[in-house]
């Protein structure tokens, strides 16, 4: 247990010279450089284009809410992502450069990935039976004059 406490909160400077390494210790910044790119480029396209652009989108209020809480769920972790990679890249000595910041961040996404799956196995068939029933109802009311 004490190894992972010490490899949880020791800043990648440290960690390098204790291992010998000149430098701090390495990290492949690439692929959660692509994963928070996509992280905040996704949100910003859909709320400047893509509430319009997605086919049936406009008329489908149940997706509609979804995708909204989605990108509203995404752009912070993604932005925090960010910072935690930044910090971990520039700031090799400081507090926010431990890795158990990381596996934070990390476990928070896995959080959301969860969270969205919980929703779609016992929550998303309710609401679409309710937005049917809502559409189908909507046909037998009358319409205004605009």
């Amino acid at each position: 247990m004490g190894n992972l406490f010490s490899w949880l909160f020791t800043d990648p400077a440290t960690e390098g010279a204790n291992a010998g390494l000149s430098g701090p210790t390495p990290l492949n910044f690439t692929p959660w450089l692509i994963l928070v790119a996509l992280g905040i480029l996704l949100p910003f396209y859909y709320h400047v284009e893509g509430r319009r652009k997605i086919p049936g989108l406009k008329d489908h209020g149940v997706w509609k809410y979804i995708l909204d809480r989605m990108m509203a769920q995404l752009w912070p972790w993604a932005v925090t992502g960010a910072v935690v990679l930044f910090f971990r890249w520039a700031f090799t000595t400081s507090f926010f450069a431990w890795r158990i910041w990381h596996v934070a961040w990390v476990l928070w996404g896995l959080g959301l990935v969860a969270y969205w799956i919980y929703y779609f196995v016992r929550h998303y068939p309710g609401h679409m039976v309710a937005y049917q029933k809502r559409r189908e109802l909507a046909k037998f009311l009358p319409r205004r004059a605009k």
